[in-house]
């Protein structure tokens, strides 16, 4: 987006799922002075994130089509000056949608006002679900990785798991010359929970 699209900055935003604990992960890229970019990785949201929680809330796009527009400063965009300094001039923030919930945000600062035509906000939702689609792929990966290992239920090592471990401890034992002893027990009835 920052490269081929021209924009001063793009962010995405990602909310960790309900269970993990985790908090949210910020990704922003943007081109620095001297001509190379500057990528920058935080947890967390700063500021009020106004228009960024609007679009998490709604899952529909936020845009700010002038900064410099004297509106624009009651969208609780965070920073706004300072982004008008930087020559910022509009803002849009798309939602990443699963399932119909918005689980991410990816934010395009831009250099022209007015820039998010409707044409530009039907390109940018293409690369916002293109995006997500990436995201869940990787997540699915994650997920049958793990299920080769492990029981889903217990989240315990399951046999193939258990099996390659132990072939590493009977190495490992064979070529330091040490004994193993492996214990075997049986919970009775534990097939029934």
């Amino acid at each position: 987006a920052v490269r081929v699209g021209g924009y001063l900055r793009a962010t995405v935003y990602l909310v960790p799922a309900t269970d993990t604990g985790d908090k949210s992960m910020t990704c922003s890229y943007a081109m620095a002075q001297d001509g190379g970019a500057q990528w920058r990785v935080e947890t967390g949201v700063s500021g009020s994130a106004g228009p960024l929680l609007q679009s998490l809330a709604t899952a529909e796009p936020t845009i700010v089509a002038d900064l410099q527009d004297a509106a624009s400063v009651a969208t609780g965009l965070p920073n706004h000056d300072d982004l008008v300094a930087a020559g910022v001039r509009a803002y849009i923030a798309l939602p990443l949608i699963i399932d119909g919930t918005a689980i991410g945000v990816v934010e395009l600062y831009s250099d022209e006002a007015g820039v998010f035509a409707d044409a530009e906000i039907a390109l940018l939702k293409q690369v916002a679900a293109n995006i997500t689609f990436a995201l869940q792929y990787l997540h699915s990966k994650e997920s049958a990785e793990f299920l080769v290992y492990f029981d889903p239920l217990t989240a315990l090592a399951n046999r193939t798991l258990f099996l390659q471990r132990l072939a590493s401890a009977m190495s490992e034992a064979k070529d330091n010359g040490q004994a193993l002893a492996l214990t075997v027990f049986d919970i009775s009835g534990v097939g029934l929970i």
